[in-house]
């Protein structure tokens, strides 16, 4: 017998099954195995929303986009939903409140949620938990146990839609890649002509790199990109960044599959015309990778991976160029596209497909194990075969 939760996702009424899952996975069962997920938001503080995204216009800033404190540098707070988060099965740090919760945390941003048979939403981790050998598979269990030390979904993918270049910052233990969807980023004003600083230069010592770090609150912004390669992102390509490596995004709208972690350390004091603090830089670095004693910019430059910063090779092994898959390509009206592939820190850790199927068209998927879904444009049907492969939130 299902058991329901006093709360709902935010700006959702339906019911959020809670405790006993089974009879809610039973009935999702005789579904087939296609799951369907529902939209997961996600919004950021230091950033607002480029506004590319498939939403209501109303819903890009949900409490206005001057929401601020009340000055002009405080509307730079106001809350910009520029992320979509899809199979995230892990916790998100953003630092988030809800105005409409009393200021409260927001319930489970980003978090992946099915719809059930009944339409009651339930939390995918707690049907990954309920029955791992039917929803993931036996070599995914003994992956994300090892990486995780549960059952578990080791990755997820969002669009990321930020109306500035970002600032620098790296990701301590995440590994991400990003795909320049054309069919997101239609309405560029410079199309081709967007660049992301990555790593740094062949000649750049430690030394530099902490002077340029030891500026953060001072300006440090143009010290430390001056020492940084800054490269093309060209539409419809794919970039990998393995964690530890400094980067600074630009504002494209991009797709991201990466490991899960939600988590980050901030190098650069700005952000578009905002000031970022020392405690913001810090909010979402975990406890468990920089103990507080150990916040120190000395420590960061200790830790970092000069061989693989300063690879004058970097740009080569980890920007990618579409893929035509031609044996999958072959079966329907579609066409598929590998966009990620290739290594981080020499493992293959997950790739990405964009496949486009004309207006009428039609076209066979196959997939080996579980996989995530989601879909930019156009009305469509999915139909599950009768074959032991899954598809995992399909939105």
């Amino acid at each position: 017998m299902k058991t329901f939760a006093n709360q709902t996702l935010w700006r959702h009424k339906e019911k959020l099954v809670d405790g006993n899952v089974r009879s809610a996975l039973d009935g999702m069962r005789n579904q087939g195995r296609i799951m369907l997920s529902v939209r997961r938001p996600v919004g950021r503080t230091f950033y607002g929303a480029g506004k590319r995204l498939p939403f209501h216009p109303d819903d890009f800033y949900p409490f206005g986009e001057s929401a601020g404190i009340g000055s002009a540098e405080d509307a730079e707070l106001a809350l910009g939903i520029s992320e979509e988060w899809y199979m995230n099965l892990g916790e998100v740090v953003t630092g988030n409140r809800n105005p409409e919760d009393s200021g409260k945390p927001f319930f489970r941003e980003g978090q992946a949620h099915a719809i059930d048979a009944d339409g009651d939403l339930v939390l995918f981790q707690d049907l990954v938990a309920e029955d791992p050998q039917f929803m993931i598979g036996q070599a995914t269990i003994t992956l994300s146990q090892q990486m995780f030390g549960v059952p578990t979904l080791p990755i997820y993918d969002k669009h990321f839609d930020p109306d500035r270049v970002l600032m620098d910052h790296r990701h301590n233990v995440k590994d991400e890649a990003y795909h320049f969807d054309p069919l997101i980023n239609r309405n560029q004003t410079t199309p081709g002509y967007m660049v992301t600083a990555l790593g740094y230069y062949p000649w750049v010592t430690p030394e530099m790199v902490l002077k340029a770090l030891q500026m953060f609150g001072k300006g440090n912004s143009m010290e430390l990109r001056r020492l940084q390669p800054h490269v093309l992102m060209p539409v419809g390509w794919g970039f990998l960044t393995a964690h530890g490596v400094d980067h600074a995004p630009t504002n494209y709208c991009t797709q991201e599959p990466q490991l899960r972690y939600d988590e980050h350390l901030l190098v650069e004091d700005k952000c578009g015309a905002r000031s970022l603090s020392w405690d913001i830089a810090w909010s979402a670095t975990r406890v468990q990778d920089y103990a507080p004693e150990e916040r120190t910019w000395e420590e960061v430059v200790k830790r970092t991976d000069w061989e693989l910063v300063t690879d004058p090779d970097f740009v080569r092994k980890h920007q990618l160029r579409p893929v035509l898959d031609e044996k999958r390509t072959a079966d329907g009206n579609g066409t598929i596209h590998t966009v990620i592939y290739g290594r981080c820190r020499g493992k293959q850790l997950f790739s990405t497909k964009r496949v486009v199927v004309p207006p009428g068209g039609k076209h066979v998927l196959h997939f080996p194990s579980w996989s995530i879904c989601h879909t930019t444009a156009g009305a469509r049907r999915l139909i599950s075969m009768t074959s032991p492969s899954r598809l995992a939130g399909v939105r």
